[in-house]
């Protein structure tokens, strides 16, 4: 080879090593396979949405298909693709359609949203303020002729963690959560539309930094977004341009967040429900010798039925509180507030079991449950990514419970005040209200934040389980299983319910274990009507899949030999 093809070849080599896209000079944020992972997630998501059919009103007034699309099973197997859908049409199509309701202006752009032939994201979190989102520092400011100049003033203020890159041959879009500036006047969060790429290329003075992938799988291009001068239309902000003059304006901006926290945890019912169908075939397929020499599944010991036996409680009884939730939820005349804490209820009671379940699974099938080929560890990955999204659990519990002791609203009353779950959160209530009543500083002070704050999120647990049993005993769920739902859930502070008289610790393992039997005699039905319409790729729910997975890895042999011993020494 001559030094000059030598030359070129080493060029063309070192090029392929270099961050750098070859073909436009730009910088290349991703290597192919991971690119390729990106687009398959794309592609999907817009299949998905083009099989549902979506139409304005479904985002508008909450139609019965959009709640449909978060309890579909087939959405719960791709986490990455329940995120790109959710963001695309709950927060980001439907603040505008919100906002600008009627505006000719931005049907085009509607339309195209609502076909995924445009992928839009919502922006409203800062690396620097997390859920503090009221003290946003991404300004929009005004401009004689009408426009807006929109800006990150520093990197703290860079909008976290909306996919942002363009991929799939897709434009993309993002409704901005900025300061509007106004003759140096801040008047409060709003909403701007804003390109953000082409098919191709980032637009002018939008950069975007790709973040490493979350852990348990996921395939999404979450990136650091920043804006440097950029300039947009009048028609880039949503609403007007007027001071508010409610101090609830900025609750109304972020209004679809309410909806996606409620949204999000109901998602995660087909995510359980897929779990525990794994957990369930493996536990059967998984064998070990008895002491009589006989080969016997691992779920005929009780360590392994308990898992699932309560998943099945829980899923039984929290498919009774979505509809109960959801009814009240889409209902105009019930207080906004009030909506919200209905929504934050069912995330913490929906969190609080998935997560506790998901763990156990995971731990049960040993060394299997580890890897996300077996898919357990991607459904526990789904449960930790929701339980930030939409407003943080804890952060939302502290804001509601305090609400709720400091008697600003209400959420619907007990319709058991007599059962052992209303009793528990009417005691943990009236507790927590006296002991507020006698500090000093009230829920602003240090010893609220110290004596207070971590006592919230189990305050509206209970709540949640409260109402979820009620729902449940309404639906006629059977006894077996209420009983199995309520003994987990009276575990789970049961120094409370022998404190206060209501149960010893062998009462209750006697009445769970009665009720475990029971539900035991009807979990192989469930199971089997729970598996229909699940796409399970996990290999280790039968010895066909697992054999074949086996099969299909990579395998490396060779003649190689190496001596463990030395020769002997000859004299």
């Amino acid at each position: 080879m001559d030094r000059k093809s030598l030359n070129a070849r080493l060029y063309s080599l070192f090029k392929c090593l270099l961050p750098w896209n070859n073909d436009t000079g730009t910088p290349r944020l991703c290597d192919d396979n991971q690119l390729e992972a990106f687009e398959k997630v794309y592609r999907r998501a817009q299949t998905v949405s083009q099989r549902y059919g979506f139409t304005s009103e479904d985002f508008v007034y909450l139609t019965d298909k959009f709640w449909d699309f978060h309890l579909d099973k087939t959405v719960a197997e791709s986490i990455p693709v329940h995120i790109l859908i959710t963001i695309q049409y709950n927060l980001a199509l439907g603040t505008i359609l919100q906002t600008v309701p009627c505006d000719e202006r931005y049907q085009p752009l509607v339309k195209k949203i609502l076909a995924f032939e445009v992928s839009a994201q919502f922006m409203l979190t800062e690396i620097d303020h997390g859920l503090d989102t009221k003290h946003l520092e991404t300004t929009a400011t005004l401009q004689h002729d009408g426009s807006f100049i929109l800006n990150t003033p520093h990197p703290g203020a860079a909008k976290f963690m909306p996919p942002s890159m363009p991929v799939a041959g897709l434009p993309r879009v993002a409704v901005v959560m900025a300061k509007l500036i106004v003759r140096e006047e801040d008047r409060g969060i709003r909403p701007f539309l804003v390109a953000l790429s082409d098919e191709k290329e980032m637009c002018g003075g939008v950069s975007t930094k790709l973040i490493p992938p979350l852990g348990g799988g996921d395939s999404l291009d979450h990136a650091i977004t920043s804006f440097v001068n950029v300039h947009l239309p009048p028609s880039a902000l949503l609403g007007d341009i007027k001071t508010p003059t409610d101090h609830q304006h900025f609750f109304s901006v972020i209004s679809r967040v309410p909806i996606g926290t409620l949204s999000l945890s109901i998602g995660l019912l087909p995510a359980q429900k897929a779990s525990t169908v794994i957990y369930a075939q493996y536990s059967m397929r998984r064998m070990v010798t008895d002491p009589s020499g006989h080969k016997v599944p691992i779920m005929s010991f009780r360590t392994q039925q308990l898992p699932l036996l309560r998943s099945l409680a829980q899923i039984k009884v929290l498919e009774k509180m979505a509809p109960w939730v959801i009814e009240r939820f889409r209902n105009p005349t019930v207080d906004a507030r009030v909506r919200h804490g209905l929504a934050i209820i069912t995330k913490a009671v929906f969190l609080q079991h998935g997560q506790q379940t998901l763990a156990q699974f995971v731990e049960r099938c040993g060394a299997q449950g580890l890897f996300s080929h077996n898919q357990l560890i991607s459904y526990q990955s789904q449960m930790r990514w929701v339980s930030i999204s939409e407003g943080d659990t804890l952060a939302l519990s502290i804001r509601l419970a305090t609400e709720l002791l400091l008697g600003r609203y209400a959420l619907p009353s007990p319709t058991m005040p007599t059962c052992l779950l209303a009793k528990h959160e009417q005691g943990l209530i009236a507790e927590a209200r006296a002991q507020l009543q006698a500090l000093k500083g009230g829920h602003r002070s240090k010893e609220y934040n110290d004596f207070m704050l971590p006592r919230c999120r189990p305050i509206v647990e209970a709540i949640g389980h409260r109402v979820a049993y009620e729902a449940a005993c309404a639906a006629g769920v059977p006894e077996c299983i209420l009983a199995v739902y309520e003994s987990e859930v009276v575990n789970l502070d049961i120094g409370w319910y022998i404190e206060n008289g209501e149960v010893t610790r062998l009462s209750l393992w006697e009445k769970e274990n009665t009720a475990l039997n029971g539900v035991l005699t009807s979990a192989e039905t469930m199971i089997h009507d729970m598996a229909a319409g699940i796409r399970n790729t996990a290999p280790i729910v039968s010895q066909e899949t697992y054999s074949a997975f086996v099969e299909s890895l990579p395998s490396l042999t060779g003649e190689a030999s190496y001596s463990l011993h030395p020769e002997s020494a000859i004299d």
